[in-house]
């Protein structure tokens, strides 16, 4: 017999080494059979997707060409049309074909991103505001009796309570305080007196009280409401006032505090480096049209200072900075860095005769040089290199806080070993990829180049000064709530009332940067400049 039978049917013999080598290797050829098959299958899609690339450039290029020579405006705007259309389906296969420059990022560990996340999340938090606290003691009703088990008297256990924490709200109240100056008068000769009249009215002989215009002051430039919104609520709670009669308050009001604001741009000249930033700002006439002026602002993380100026030329500039020796980082404003070209110059006469040149360093911000590469990339143009490269400067930039945090070792010192060691020669290698290319000089990367080859002197200062950041994001995070305004309120209807916002804006977000309650704050700093003192935040 050829083998052994158990229950009915013959033993199999063992597998001989070369049969499970030869299993082995016909499943390996079937998966390398599979992988030539998705490559082939790709590098069809790829040539397809190629092709249709080269379509669509081309018709981009001819569209252009069409625009260029357009001779009426329907023509024009049907060639925009189909021309956005184009890019942005270049846009997305440029992204299937290549992946974004996110894709391309070095990956910090999970542990790693919510240690970083956590971190920024805990210095961006608002110092925190203890409520104040109503106690109300809940008795028993003496309906309820004694013990339910044995039925004699219960009784108070000393100190023992269970406390529930009711958050409640008292809608606010605008009330009338009648106050009446005695009159007095001499028997003998007849002369008469007045007893002193009511303290805390913002106008002279007014009827409104301070409380009420830090209030108004507070909705307006806090939390954005518009006069007119606010007169809509007051009317709701009984008071009948007109927009005229607030705005000619808040200008009474602005009047006092005016010491306070020219002390905190003297302050701010004083700090070693500035964040500028310019957003337009409407001034509307009664009239009908409007022009528009231009909000400045100078922020360093505890001050921010605003001023509403009807050009951006060297002149206006001047006058913000006067007499400042420090960094000042901007977006590449031309009116600064024509600034900082002057600087040192005594015989320059573009400005007032009595104030003195500024004398400061120009620093650039690298988000802007990022932004022009980010656009051109949607468009598909292949930057992802150096978008990686800024990606790696900012986590360099991470990277000092946490050797900070661990070791205890100063900010800046860490900064600057890091900025010197890493950060410069990453800088070093984005210049070297910048110079290499040669895009058309109108396209979304020849614009993105060119800015960062003008801007290069500027956008590499802060290798050289730890204590600045490498952008000027901190200059638009204040200029939000100036713009977030700005869209309640479409800007002012005088001058009067651009003098008010700069002094209110500027008071406001420094009370919030330093931590202190803004209503309170008003409140104070107008009682003390009646009393002829000078109270910052």
């Amino acid at each position: 017999m050829g083998g052994i039978w158990i229950h009915g049917s013959m033993s199999k013999s063992p597998k001989t080494s070369r049969q499970i080598a030869r299993e082995l290797y016909d499943k390996q050829q079937e998966k390398l059979d599979a992988a030539e098959t998705k490559i082939t299958d790709l590098e069809g899609q790829l040539s397809s997707y190629e092709e249709e690339i080269h379509l669509l450039l081309e018709r981009i290029k001819l569209l252009v060409l069409k625009l260029a020579h357009a001779e009426n405006r329907p023509e024009q705007m049907a060639l925009k049309l189909e021309l956005k259309s184009l890019q942005e389906q270049l846009s997305r296969h440029a992204t299937e074909k290549f992946g974004s420059s996110r894709s391309e990022r070095r990956r910090r560990t999970d542990k790693e991103e919510k240690k970083r996340k956590k971190r920024r999340a805990d210095t961006s938090k608002p110092p925190a505001v203890q409520l104040p606290i109503d106690e109300f003691t809940q008795k028993r009703d003496e309906e309820e009796g004694g013990c339910p088990r044995c039925g004699e008297e219960m009784h108070e256990v000393e100190g023992k309570t269970t406390d529930h924490d009711v958050k409640y709200a008292i809608h606010r109240q605008i009330r009338i305080r009648r106050h009446r100056s005695q009159h007095y008068r001499c028997n003998c000769c007849g002369t008469t007196r007045v007893a002193p009249g009511p303290e805390g009215l913002v106008r002279k002989n007014g009827k409104y009280d301070v409380s009420l215009i830090a209030m108004v002051a507070v909705d307006k430039y806090q939390f954005h409401l518009p006069i007119e919104r606010q007169i809509v609520k007051l009317h709701q709670e009984g008071l009948r006032v007109t927009n005229q009669t607030l705005c000619d308050q808040l200008k009474a009001f602005v009047g006092w505090l005016n010491p306070i604001y020219d002390a905190l741009h003297a302050e701010i000249l004083t700090a070693p480096y500035v964040h500028f930033d310019l957003s337009s700002w409407r001034l509307m006439s009664n009239k009908g049209g409007s022009k528009l002026w231009q909000m400045a602002s100078l922020s360093n993380g505890d001050v921010a200072w605003f001023s509403i100026i009807p050009k951006k030329n060297k002149k206006a500039l001047a006058h913000l900075l006067k007499g400042y020796d420090g960094i000042v980082v901007s977006d590449g404003e031309s009116g600064i860095h024509a600034l900082e070209r002057a600087r040192s110059r005594e015989s320059l006469k573009i400005w007032e005769d009595d104030s003195k040149t500024p004398d400061f360093l120009s620093a650039g911000c690298l988000p802007h040089a990022r932004r022009g590469l980010f656009h051109a990339e949607k468009l598909g143009y292949p930057v992802g290199e150096c978008l990686d490269d800024i990606a790696e400067i900012y986590a360099l930039e991470d990277e000092a806080e946490e050797i900070s945090e661990k070791t205890g070792e100063p900010l800046l010192e860490v900064r600057k070993r890091i900025r010197d060691t890493k950060s410069r020669a990453v800088m070093n290698k984005i210049w070297r990829w910048v110079d290499k290319q040669s895009p058309p000089a109108k396209s979304s990367f020849g614009r993105a180049i060119g800015y960062i080859r003008r801007q290069w002197k500027y956008l590499t200062v802060f290798l050289d000064h730890p204590e600045i950041p490498p952008d000027n994001n901190h200059a638009e995070r204040e200029l939000r709530d100036p713009v977030l305004g700005r869209k309640n309120h479409y800007g002012s209807r005088s001058v009067d009332g651009l003098h008010i916002a700069e002094v209110l804006y500027t008071l406001i977000r420094t009370c919030i940067h330093r931590g202190v309650e803004p209503y309170e704050y008003l409140l104070r700093a107008f009682r003390a400049a009646q009393a002829g003192e000078v109270l910052l935040p």
